[in-house]
């Protein structure tokens, strides 16, 4: 059994853009402990991925839910692409994972997928334990260039390698201050974009 994405069989009115919540989030690649912080803006190195909470509001994105109350309005977004600058000149820009153009087969490690698409809420906690209007936690880097069909759990060693050389063997990313900037789109064409800077110290 293959599960596709959902939403191109349904109409629904949805005006609502995606929430980008900012700061977003650096971990050394494939680790769950993230950089640690000193100041208003993180200081990153080495391969690094990097990790942005999202949901997409709806009016209709929810219901009652027995006695518990309303859990809703946390819809998940359609796809993702994010640029990195420094000095405002644009250094890379790339989609990330697009769930309109990918398949899910369900087998008894299905898990594995999943973390390689999210952060678990625990580590980011940005929820305080509520599932109401609750943020996913995508890694962003992790998406392959044009991924389609199933995704592979080996791409959990993905990164945004800040150590990277070019052909001429200078640094594609000196030292220095980096921003990066998020763009989320819904199923309906809404569109967010958030920005956020760090610091990068090799």
């Amino acid at each position: 059994m293959i599960n596709i994405y959902p939403d191109n069989y349904f109409t629904f009115i949805d005006d609502t853009a995606p929430i980008i919540i900012t700061p977003f989030h650096y971990f050394p690649n494939n680790s769950n402990s993230a950089f640690a912080i000193s100041g208003s803006i993180d200081t990153i190195s080495g391969e690094v991925d990097i990790v942005v909470s999202m949901r997409d509001a709806g009016a209709y994105a929810g219901d009652f839910i027995g006695s518990t109350g309303y859990w809703g309005d946390r819809l998940a977004v359609r796809d993702i692409s994010y640029r990195i600058l420094k000095d405002e000149v644009e250094i890379l820009n790339r989609r990330s994972f697009d769930f309109s153009k990918l398949e899910f087969a369900f087998h008894s490690e299905k898990w594995k997928e999943t973390l390689t698409v999210f952060k678990h809420a625990d580590i980011i906690d940005i929820d305080d334990g509520s599932n109401n209007m609750f943020h996913s936690h995508y890694i962003i880097t992790n998406a392959r260039d044009s991924l389609q069909g199933i995704i592979d759990p080996v791409d959990k060693t993905l990164s945004w390698n800040t150590l990277e050389m070019d052909s001429l063997d200078e640094k594609v990313y000196p030292n220095g201050l980096y921003t990066i900037e998020v763009t989320a789109h819904d199923s309906n064409g809404n569109v967010t974009t958030e920005s956020d800077d760090v610091y990068l110290n090799n």
